[in-house]
């Protein structure tokens, strides 16, 4: 039985199957790439990236939820410089929180700057949180014919390599010829967030670097012009709280 497990994601790509079987290549890390992790500002709580992308400025805006000081888990947007530096210019200091109880897995940008985030998995359903281009929240309603974003299928089973147990797909982004995923693998002490890129018949995995916790993954992915990437996920941190992670990827 293949490994295969998905997770709903907020960028997803439809691909066609594919009878091929891919070679095994090695497992390597990512050297040079570069993350770090985020609590939620509100009391510092559980904080969770689920959907990522790209402005036309470059700049990486990320949706997920995070924990007020009640301890309800809300609708979350973060944008960022790079991978390790907040927007100060953007909400409080680079993060912005909904009343609305989820979490983010769909962008979606607007001419006049606003950035509408569709949330699932809150008590209220789906909902629409439309925040301006200060970060502020403008509206909220509901939403409740918006269906959760479903994650990708590679083209084949990827190999289990180097001690790894299983693996999941969250999300994918392509990169000229290359098709890239995101995701997580299952090791014998710890899970992993991963990338893998897919060109013809191989696949190639690559781990990210991650926190001490033991639990990293990666659930949305992004792309820029130039084929850099940028991921976001979340890492577990002291006490099992998870706190959002993102990566960028040369």
């Amino acid at each position: 039985m293949s490994p295969l497990r998905f997770i709903p994601a907020a960028l997803s790509l439809a691909l066609c199957a594919c009878a091929v079987s891919p070679e095994p290549l090695p497992v390597r890390l990512f050297p040079t790439a570069r993350y770090a992790f985020f609590q939620s500002p509100r009391g510092g709580g559980h904080a969770s990236g689920y959907a990522i992308c790209i402005d036309a400025l470059g700049r990486i805006v990320v949706a997920g939820s995070a924990e007020d000081r009640k301890g309800k888990i809300r609708v979350a947007l973060w944008r960022f410089e790079d991978a390790g530096r907040l927007d100060t210019e953007f909400g409080d200091r680079g993060f912005a929180m909904a009343q609305a109880e989820g979490a983010g897995r769909v962008i979606e940008f607007s001419d006049d700057g606003s950035i509408r985030v569709t949330a699932f998995d809150g008590p209220a359903g789906p909902v629409s949180v439309r925040f301006d281009s200060r970060g502020g929240v403008s509206q909220e309603r509901e939403v409740p014919d918006a269906k959760t974003p479903a994650a990708p299928a590679p083209p084949f089973d990827f190999p289990l390599e180097n001690g790894a147990l299983d693996y999941g797909v969250a999300a994918s982004a392509r990169t000229g010829r290359v098709l890239r995923f995101a995701g997580f693998v299952k090791m014998n002490e710890a899970v992993r967030a991963a990338l893998w890129g897919v060109k013809g018949s191989e696949s190639r995995i690559r781990l990210l670097p991650g926190g001490d916790g033991g639990e990293d993954r990666a659930m949305a992915l992004a792309a820029y012009e130039n084929g850099r990437l940028a991921a976001a996920g979340f890492s577990r941190g002291a006490g099992g709280k998870r706190r959002l992670a993102i990566w960028t990827v040369p």
